[in-house]
């Protein structure tokens, strides 16, 4: 949708250090500066939204590059995440790429 539309341009305009990491549900866009996408994304899609379909989701994995990861969901339509192997699978996006970072400095 249009939340994973505005998450996938800012994960490419942000011009400092990479974001920690984006899910983008049912949608997102197409990349005008391959270059800047520095911060994962994963998109996640039904294998039956007509809305958003895999194979467009495909194009834009293809044209963000290494840092995209595409989830296509078998069976599902246009819907947010909605069922724990959904979950599941966000979570283990994230486990790779969110960092915990600590203040040692007191």
């Amino acid at each position: 949708g249009a939340g994973a539309s505005v998450a996938m341009g800012l994960c490419c305009s942000w011009k400092r250090q990479p974001l920690g990491g984006a899910v983008c549900v049912a949608g997102g866009s197409t990349i005008a500066d391959k270059q800047s996408c520095s911060t994962p994304v994963l998109l996640v899609v039904g294998e039956k939204d007509t809305s958003f379909p895999a194979a467009v989701a495909t194009r834009i994995q293809i044209e963000y590059g290494k840092n995209a990861e595409l989830y296509v969901v078998p069976n599902k339509e246009q819907k947010m995440i909605s069922s724990q192997a959904e979950m599941r699978r966000v979570m283990e996006f994230y486990s790779k790429y969110l960092v915990r970072q600590t203040n040692t400095s007191g």
